[in-house]
């Protein structure tokens, strides 16, 4: 794939696949994303969600930009973030019930 060297993702592209597609910062310590991926990931890693945001057809989770976390973003999209498999997949399947549970809360 391109020029790449194995595991280097170069700082634009890092930039822009926060900022366009997943994450949302704020004015505020806090980071939104609707990557549920990204979110089990986070969960898995010991931070929790301090909000879920209905936002038009899916959910936000808003984590407090505190301690680790940028670190942990990062090494997620490197590819490098090391998270135990089965608590990966209960935190999945958490995040996936909660946005459907929020979606359906902002529809009615």
């Amino acid at each position: 794939m391109g020029n790449f060297q194995s595991g280097h993702v170069p700082q634009l592209l890092y930039f822009l696949t926060l900022r366009t597609f997943v994450i949302e910062m704020s004015d505020s310590e806090t980071i939104n994303t609707a990557d549920l991926y990204l979110a089990a990931a986070l969960i898995t890693s010991g931070h929790r969600p301090q909000e879920l945001i209905p936002d038009d057809r899916r959910t936000l989770f808003s984590f407090d930009l505190s301690g680790d976390l940028r670190s942990l973003i990062q090494k997620y999209y490197r590819g490098s973030l090391a998270v135990d498999a089965l608590s990966y997949a209960e935190a999945l399947r958490s995040t996936k019930a909660a946005a459907i549970n929020v979606a359906g809360r902002a529809a009615r």
